[in-house]
C-alpha cells in the first residue's frame, strides 16, 4: 500500500495520508516527488528548445553547401545538379552528383562503373586493409577519394560539423574486385573466397543496393541527356542481377 501512494498524485494521495501514522514525512516525500516531476518537464522543454537551435543551425549549413556546390541558387531554386541529385535516394547523392559532372564517370565499362560505385555500398568496417586494386579500378577509386574529400572541406567550410578523414573513408574499395568478377560471371562460390570474412548475407545485401544504386544513377545520367552513362548503368546492373544473390529465397 506505501508503494502504491507514491504512483499516485499529489491530490489523490491526500485522503489516504490524512489517515496514515507518518503523514508528515510521507507528505514531504510526495512534495519532492512533485518538485522532481516539475524540474523534468522543465528540463524536457529546454532541451526540445536547444534541438530546435541546432536542427536550425544545421539547416543553414547544409542550405549553405548546396548553394557553395552548384545544387541550388542564391535563391534556393534548385539547378540541375540538384535535379541530378535528386534521382538519387539509395544514399551519398551528392558524391553520386559530382562525379557525374566531374567527368569521372564518364566512358567507364559496365564493369568498373560497378565496382567503383560498390564503394558507396559497401560498410564492412575493418576487412579491406589488404585489398589491392588492378590498374583499371585503381584510377577511379583515386577519383571518387578526392571527390568525397572536397565534399567533406565543402561541408566543414559550411560550418557543418563532420570529421573529414573519417567521411573520406567512408568509401572504401572492399567489395570492387568483388563485384568486378562477379560482373565478368564469377561464381558466387568463387567470390567468397575473395572477401575477408565477410558474411554471405553481407555480400548479398550489398549487390542487392548496388542494383538499386545503378538503377537510380541511370536516373540520373537520364536527367541531363548522358545516354552513354544512363546504357552503362543500366548494363552494369543487369550484370550484377543474377544467379543466388537475387533469387526469391536462398533456400531453393
Amino acid at each position: 500500500a506505501t508503494t502504491e501512494i507514491y504512483t499516485l498524485s499529489l491530490h489523490d494521495a491526500l485522503p489516504i495520508l490524512h489517515k496514515a501514522a507518518d503523514k508528515d514525512e510521507r507528505l514531504d516525500l510526495l512534495n519532492s516527488k512533485k518538485e522532481l516531476q516539475e524540474e523534468i518537464r522543465r528540463l524536457k522543454k529546454a532541451i526540445k528548445g536547444s534541438s530546435g537551435v541546432v536542427f536550425r543551425s544545421e539547416l543553414k549549413s547544409r542550405r549553405r553547401i548546396l548553394r557553395k556546390l552548384g545544387y541550388c541558387a542564391e535563391d534556393g531554386v534548385v539547378g540541375l545538379k540538384g535535379r541530378v541529385a535528386c534521382e538519387v535516394d539509395a544514399g551519398h547523392e551528392l558524391i553520386i552528383a559530382e562525379l557525374i559532372f566531374n567527368g569521372v564517370l564518364k566512358g567507364l565499362d559496365p564493369s568498373v562503373l560497378a565496382a567503383l560505385m560498390s564503394c558507396l555500398v559497401y560498410d564492412e568496417r575493418g576487412k579491406d586493409s589488404n585489398v589491392k586494386l588492378r590498374e583499371e579500378l585503381n584510377a577511379p577509386f583515386r577519383s571518387l577519394q578526392e571527390i568525397a574529400k572536397k565534399v567533406a572541406t565543402c561541408c566543414s567550410d559550411c560550418r557543418l560539423e563532420i570529421d573529414e578523414e573519417e567521411f573520406v573513408e567512408k568509401f572504401r574499395p572492399g567489395l570492387m574486385e568483388v563485384v568486378y568478377a562477379w560482373t565478368k560471371g564469377a561464381k558466387f562460390a568463387d567470390i567468397l573466397k575473395m572477401t575477408q570474412g565477410m558474411f554471405e548475407g553481407s555480400i548479398i545485401r550489398c549487390i542487392r543496393r548496388l542494383e538499386e544504386l545503378l538503377n537510380q544513377l541511370a536516373d540520373s545520367a537520364a536527367t541531363i541527356g548522358d545516354t552513354d552513362l544512363q546504357n552503362s548503368a543500366k548494363t552494369a546492373a543487369g550484370m550484377i542481377k543474377r544467379d543466388i544473390v537475387f533469387a526469391a529465397s536462398l533456400y531453393l
